[in-house]
């Protein structure tokens, strides 16, 4: 069967514009697709991210901590210095269960916190 005269023309062009913009539609469809799975990992590696920074003030306090009462032993240092040291292992231990998913960040979080319990221990 060959399409004649304008009308026939008209059917074969819609068709063609029907599949165009249903291919484009599709395209568009599987780039939002991957532009959610790309924030989802953006927002974990910000939560990640947040997590380590916690640690790491953490350690900072504990040095803070352990130089003042050094340096002044009295019980409100102590107790400072107490108080960190029961916030590093759940601080550790959020940052741990954030990168469960990715074995090499949880051997280097484990080696991390084998690191800080021996610091905080000394």
């Amino acid at each position: 069967m060959r399409l004649r005269g304008v009308t026939g023309r008209m059917v074969a062009a819609s068709a063609l514009l029907v599949v165009v913009v249903a291919v484009a539609f599709a395209v568009l469809l599987s780039a939002i697709g991957d532009l959610r799975d790309s924030t989802r990992w953006t927002e974990h590696s910000v939560f990640v991210l947040g997590a380590s920074d916690e640690l790491q003030n953490d350690v900072g306090n504990l040095t803070t901590a352990t130089r003042d009462y050094v340096a002044h032993p009295d019980p409100p240092g102590l107790r400072s210095w107490r108080a960190v040291r029961v916030r590093l292992p759940m601080a550790a231990g959020r940052l741990r269960g954030l990168v469960t998913d990715n074995p090499a960040q949880t051997g280097v979080v484990s080696m991390l916190s084998l690191r800080i319990k021996a610091y905080a221990d000394e």
